[in-house]
């Protein structure tokens, strides 16, 4: 049986617009740059990158991958965004030398555990946002206690009526969108953070479960372009995504290209 892939010139041409050049795009988008090579279609889906690139990513030294590293606050970090220069490190042992600056990894315990869990109103930011908090409180059973406070599902009931929305968040210096459901409005969902907000797109269903459907199912289809920085609001950061997926954005348009008829065009 032959596995169809999940990338095609959509959204791989999606990725490779957050990219300047084509050895960020293959640096940090492996997948999708080979599924563009392989198709012969890397020139479509790079036109808009700059043609000159100074860096190639098979010649790491010991300055460059250095250099490279200082970008970083933390280990995770240094591997997600640039894998090349971690590998480099690693396979010629420097990783320890090169990454010394970085935050090292929290020793967990009760307290401090219950207190990172307190900035958090939803199980699934702390498990997406604290990950090593998280496990730590999972292996040892106490995830009940350090997270009585909790909300539940935001209190969602999927049997009454229910909103979905796609919002814009500018916060902080930072832009993204976000797809969610609610049985309120959003202002009311949001209440104080509803000032970093504007309402892009609001559609009514008869039942929550219609809009949870909905939701999830644009969340699996958009899957790549998902947000994975540091928290940005309080809840629901795990359904933010890097730019305006669904092209609904009419008063901020951070690239002026759009997806016409199978490729990238520029808007004038």
């Amino acid at each position: 049986m032959i596995r169809k892939s999940k990338w095609n010139l959509k959204t791989v041409s999606e990725i490779a617009l957050l990219y300047n050049t084509r050895f960020e795009f293959q640096r940090n988008e492996y997948g999708p740059y080979k599924w563009a090579l392989r198709n012969k279609k890397l020139d479509k889906v790079c036109f808009h990158m700059n043609k000159k690139e100074h860096i190639d990513r098979t010649k790491w030294n010991f300055k460059l991958v250095q250099k490279e590293a200082k970008k970083y606050k933390t280990r995770y970090k240094f591997q997600r965004g640039s894998s090349g220069a971690y590998h480099w490190s690693y396979k010629h042992g420097f990783y320890e030398e090169i990454t010394k600056h970085m935050t090292k990894v929290i020793k967990w315990d009760y307290n401090s555990v219950k207190e990172e869990a307190s900035k958090y109103i939803k199980a699934g930011d702390f498990k997406e946002f604290s990950r090593g908090a998280y496990n730590w409180a999972k292996r040892k059973n106490i995830l009940n206690d350090i997270g009585s406070h909790f909300i539940i599902s935001s209190g969602f009931n999927s049997r009454e009526l229910a909103i979905l929305y796609y919002i814009r968040i500018e916060k902080d210096g930072d832009i993204v969108y976000k797809i969610g459901i609610t049985n309120n409005n959003v202002k009311k969902r949001f209440q104080d953070e509803y000032k970093y907000i504007t309402e892009i797109m609001i559609k009514e269903y008869k039942t929550g479960q219609e809009a949870l459907d909905m939701e999830q199912s644009i969340l699996r289809d958009y899957s790549y372009a998902k947000y994975q920085g540091e928290a940005i609001l309080r809840s629901g950061n795990t359904e933010m995504f890097n730019y305006d997926i669904l092209n609904l954005d009419e008063e901020y348009k951070p690239n002026e290209y759009r997806f016409i008829n199978g490729e990238w065009k520029k808007i004038k």
